[in-house]
């Protein structure tokens, strides 16, 4: 497949294209498989956080069809059953937070405090889980606490401290863009570039 090429038409100087390189045809080399345990993993993990009453059932029927465990297993196909499953559920942590702080319906999209609040607790799971307590209104970070100490059984202590450092520059990248929200801040594109780049889910 031929690279594709978009033409652009502006008034300011620009390239009049833009080649995208073959993608798809990059990725005719590369075996298409996922983990054999995948959808038993998915059912206990969709189970597992639907547990948590993160969401109405009409958002979890959606938040279901998505299947992040298939996502899950197709990127890792090699590992065991238990590490997948702590995989799957942390997907499913990960994107549930991210819709908290940005989708129009929740009430933290817009509330700096609440984001900058939502954001030390989401870290303090990491740093201090012996201090954890359930919050109210905030049920994923008590599965973010389940799920930290299922993962700290099996991860060393280094591949701990880079997903706690990795993790910050997340959940700080997330509660910046709702302080923005809050403050009506639009951020240039060099400011935005590496926040977008931290709080892709």
């Amino acid at each position: 497949m031929p690279s594709s090429t978009i033409s652009a038409t502006s008034t300011r100087k620009s390239p009049a294209t833009i080649r995208l390189p073959d993608i798809l045809g990059a990725m005719e080399n590369f075996e298409l498989r996922t983990h054999p345990d995948e959808r038993e993993v998915t059912r206990a993990s969709n189970e597992w956080f639907n547990s948590y009453n993160m969401m109405p059932p009409h958002l979890f029927e959606k938040f279901v069809k998505c299947d992040f465990g298939l996502m899950t297993g197709m990127s890792y196909p090699d590992t065991d059953a238990t590490r997948l499953r702590i995989t799957a559920d942390y997907m499913s942590i990960l994107f549930a937070y991210d819709d908290l702080m940005d989708l129009p319906s929740s009430d933290l999209m817009n509330n700096k405090i609440a984001s900058d609040k939502a954001a030390k607790i989401m870290m303090g799971v990491l740093t201090h889980p012996h201090k954890f307590r359930p919050v109210a209104g905030l049920p994923v970070a008590t599965a973010f606490h389940d799920f930290w100490s299922r993962f700290c059984a099996t991860a060393t202590p280094s591949m701990q401290k880079r997903f706690t450092d990795t993790t910050y520059e997340y959940v700080m990248a997330v509660k910046n863009q709702c302080g923005n929200r809050a403050s009506e801040v639009c951020p240039s594109i060099e400011e935005y570039s590496p926040t977008r780049v931290s709080n892709t889910a």
